[in-house]
C-alpha cells in the first residue's frame, strides 16, 4: 500500500498539471513567437542573447525590443509596459515561463554550439499566438 501510494505521488508530481507543462502564463506584454520568428524573420539568438554562450538562454532585456520598437508600433497602448521599462530602467516586462528543481542544471550553450535546434525542444514556436 506503501509503495503504492509512493508510486501515485510520484506521478502526480511529474504530471503536466503539477509542472504546468504546455501552460504558457500570461504575459504584462502579449507577445507572438509566430509574428517575430515566422512573420518578421527573426532568429531565436536576436532575443535571446546568451543562449550560445551562457548555460541560460535567457529573458530579452528591454533593449532588444526597442531596437525595433522604438520606432514601430511607438504609441501602441499594448507596448506601454515595454516604453515604461526604457524610460525607467526598471526590471524586464517578460515573465519568466521554465523554472527547473534546483537540482536541475541544463547549459543551453552546449546544445546551441553542438547545432541542436531550439525547436527540437522548444517545440515550434512560430505555430504558437
Amino acid at each position: 500500500m506503501v509503495v503504492a501510494l509512493g508510486g501515485a505521488l510520484d506521478l502526480l508530481q511529474r504530471s503536466p498539471g503539477w509542472t504546468r507543462q504546455g501552460q504558457r502564463p500570461d504575459q504584462p506584454v502579449p507577445f507572438s513567437h509566430k509574428h517575430h520568428v515566422q512573420g518578421m524573420g527573426l532568429q531565436c539568438q536576436y532575443c535571446h542573447v546568451t543562449v550560445e554562450r551562457s548555460s541560460y538562454a535567457g529573458i530579452p532585456p528591454t533593449r532588444i525590443c526597442m531596437n525595433c520598437h522604438a520606432q514601430l508600433w511607438t504609441n501602441a497602448q499594448l507596448l506601454e509596459p515595454v516604453r515604461q521599462s526604457w524610460a525607467t530602467g526598471e526590471a524586464d516586462c517578460v515573465d519568466q515561463v521554465h523554472d527547473l528543481p534546483d537540482f536541475v542544471y541544463f547549459d543551453h550553450s552546449i546544445h546551441a554550439n553542438k547545432g541542436i535546434g531550439c525547436a527540437s525542444c522548444h517545440g515550434r514556436v512560430t505555430r504558437c499566438r
